[in-house]
Formats: C-alpha cells, sequence, structure tokens
C-alpha cells in the first residue's frame, strides 16, 4: 500500500492543477478516487475490516454506538411526523445518484477554503475518531499543520501542546490541539480517543456523535461558546 502511495498523490495533484480554489477537473478527479481507492482502501476492505472504524468487521460498526438508532427513515416518514414538519415528500436515507456524483471530488482538494475561514477571523474545529481509517486522524492533522493564509495557522496548530480533553465526571473524549490568531481567528482539531488505552468501545471511529455522544454535544457546545480555546 506504501508502495502505490505516489500513484494516488499524482492523481490527487491532476485533480487539483488548476490550482487551490480553483475549480476540480472532473475527469481526473474521478480518475484519481478510482485509483487510490482501488490501491488504498480496497486491500483494507478485502480483509472484512470495516473502513470507518478500524475495530469491527465491516457493516458492524453500530456495534460499537452508545445507542440504538432504530430506523430513522420509517420514523421521519411517519404521517404524524410529516404534519410536525410540514413536509409531505418521502424522506431518504440516502440518494445513490447524487452520491456517486459528489463521491468522484473526494480528491478536490478543499483545504483553500478552510484557510480562507481563518482569514476571515473565524472559528474552525475539525473533529476525527482514531479508528477511523477513511477520514483517519494522522492525515487529517498533516494537512491542517500545512495551513497557511494571513497568518502561518499549521505551523502554530503543529507547536502547541496536546492536551486531554474530558466530559460529564472526567471521562475522557480525546486530545485536543487549539491555537488562536492576531486577526482573531481560532483553530481546533480533537482526536476522539482514549488515551493509553487497549481497543474498546470508548474510542470512536467515522462517528463520533454515535461512540461518544454525550462528549460530541460537549465539545459542541464549546466550540460555540469558544470555551475551547480558553487555555489556548
Amino acid at each position: 500500500m506504501e508502495a502505490n502511495l505516489e500513484k494516488c498523490l499524482k492523481g490527487i495533484s491532476e485533480c487539483n492543477e488548476l490550482g487551490p480554489g480553483r475549480p476540480p477537473l472532473g475527469y481526473h478527479c474521478r480518475r484519481a478516487a478510482v485509483t487510490c481507492e482501488s490501491l488504498l482502501v480496497d486491500p483494507i476492505t478485502k480483509t472484512g475490516t470495516s473502513v470507518y472504524d478500524l475495530r469491527v468487521d465491516d457493516g458492524n460498526e453500530e456495534d460499537l454506538y452508545a445507542f440504538e438508532l432504530g430506523d430513522f427513515e420509517d420514523f421521519l416518514n411517519l404521517e404524524s411526523v410529516q404534519e410536525h414538519l410540514g413536509v409531505s415528500k418521502w424522506w431518504y436515507v440516502e440518494n445513490e445518484e447524487v452520491f456517486e456524483v459528489f463521491s468522484q471530488y473526494t480528491t478536490y482538494d478543499t483545504t483553500h477554503f478552510v484557510t480562507e475561514l481563518l482569514n476571515k477571523g473565524m472559528k474552525v474545529l475539525v473533529l476525527n475518531g482514531d479508528q477511523d481509517y477513511v477520514t483517519n486522524s494522522l492525515g487529517t492533522l498533516k494537512w491542517l499543520s500545512s495551513l497557511k493564509g494571513t497568518e502561518k495557522y499549521g505551523e502554530k496548530l503543529g507547536r502547541v501542546p496536546t492536551k486531554n480533553l474530558d466530559y460529564g465526571e472526567g471521562q475522557l473524549f480525546g486530545r485536543l490541539w487549539a491555537s488562536k490568531y492576531a486577526n482573531g481567528a481560532k483553530l481546533a482539531f480533537i482526536e476522539v480517543c482514549t488515551i493509553g488505552s487497549t481497543r474498546d468501545v470508548t474510542e470512536a471511529g467515522h462517528c463520533p456523535a454515535l461512540n461518544k455522544p454525550l462528549g460530541t454535544q460537549h465539545v459542541f457546545n464549546k466550540f460555540l461558546s469558544g470555551e475551547l480555546w480558553d487555555r489556548a
């Protein structure tokens, strides 16, 4: 897989040939998405392991959710619920046609737009579960550390000491990187994990809100209030 990384990176470069913030090149993006998935994602899938949560087999992600989801498609299509919401159209969990059109752009580099938000002095929070392979925390921290606009956002974030982020009665949510800038911008990254633990149900995969719902709500409120950066 490591040897195939260069082929994937070459495809990503072609997808983004027009430069940061410019439109993606559709044909190259589609080809890059197929190339990267076949070389870097399929080998994991073929082992039977979930790429959304490396702790479980593919399709068993719900085993590690903190609660049972239930059938929300049926719920949202109940006549009583639709009347309450003031809607009448059938609600679908997923539209495959839309998903296929969107997924071809998974190799499009959108970090330029994150930099734009920071240049405008806004708050940005990025959050990943440590057991997620698809949007993995190592890759996320790498691109975050490269962000550069009117301030050296990534460089400063990479230098800050990490802190344990707790919620409730001393329950650990994960590790926090948080930095503030002269233009008023705030940037934070959270790796949802259990530090020093074995593989257990308190870590998080692709859906941290389902693995750690109370912790996620706690962090979201701290993001809105700006408290995430109180000690930054």
